[in-house]
């Protein structure tokens, strides 16, 4: 990296052959010499942020909604009737969605800081309920 601009290239990015990649260099000469410019003296940082303990995230949201303790209650006096696992199936649905909005929230709080400090940025797919935010940076 001190001698040469290193192109960021997605892991397992294999050519058949060394004919291959000079047949794709002189079809994009001018686009990759553009991006070997846009790219010289940055760096490329990638941030992935989790939370810890998803029981402490789960009891914030029950706290903070007072729908979900309602439905919560409800369920726990009629456990064993057919109405109690539509109500289960609701409330499921529901702490699905506001896990979903604390997550966009939290994520763009995190984002935003990050953002200031770089030149550009792409968000990636974020895995699982504990993964807030997936996103590669880059920075001068």
């Amino acid at each position: 990296m001190q001698d040469y601009t290193v192109l960021p290239v997605r892991f397992c990015t294999i050519a058949s052959s060394a004919e291959e990649i000079r047949n794709l260099l002189r079809k994009r000469y001018r686009e990759f010499k553009n991006l070997l410019k846009d790219m010289d003296n940055k760096v490329e940082v990638g941030i992935k942020a989790i939370w810890r303990d998803m029981n402490v995230i789960f009891q914030e949201i029950v706290k903070k909604n007072r729908e979900i303790q309602r439905l919560k209650r409800k369920i726990y006096i009629k456990s064993s009737s057919n109405k109690a696992y539509t109500n289960k199936i609701t409330l499921g649905k529901m702490v699905q969605s506001a896990l979903l909005s604390k997550k966009e929230s939290e994520g763009e709080k995190i984002l935003d800081i990050f953002k200031k400090m770089s030149v550009d940025f792409r968000s990636n797919k974020i895995y699982g309920d504990s993964m807030i935010l997936n996103v590669a940076f880059f920075n001068r």
